[in-house]
């Protein structure tokens, strides 16, 4: 999402060189993001790594939790707290990625859910479920 928001500053700052964007990232990232990628800031500008796009691709994949780390949260951790079922829902779906369908999904998320919205949910075949999630978003 950061990345979504930073080409959303890009666009309306018309940045379109990439050595801007790679010094405008290396200017905003955190210290302990900095601290990941530090390999790629320290190199010198003309090699073929320094890069924005592999200064992007290096941060996401060095600090995004792997599909096997959100199965395991998926089906171990998640807990409603205090979000709304159809937050919950969207959650766990981005957990679940492409790896888990809602057929797989649905149940653990009803099963996660206060008792009086588990007999609630539970009689609402999939359509009525993916129209819940419509509507909840709105």
């Amino acid at each position: 999402m950061w990345f979504a928001q930073i080409a959303t500053q890009f666009a309306l700052s018309n940045v379109q060189n990439n050595t801007t964007k790679f010094n405008y990232i290396a200017e905003n990232l955190d210290a302990k993001y900095t601290a990941e990628v530090r390999d790629i800031l320290t190199l010198p500008e003309g090699d073929p790594s320094w890069t924005y796009a592999n200064l992007k691709a290096q941060l996401i994949d060095r600090l995004s939790a792997s599909q096997d780390q959100k199965t395991r949260r998926l089906l171990e951790h998640e807990e409603i707290g205090d979000q709304t079922p159809s937050q919950f829902l969207r959650h766990l779906r981005g957990l679940a990625g492409n790896v888990f369908p809602d057929t797989v999904l649905r149940p653990l998320w009803l099963g996660r859910l206060p008792t009086a919205a588990q007999a609630i949910l539970a009689t609402q075949d999939q359509k009525n479920f993916d129209r819940y999630e419509r509507s909840q978003a709105r």
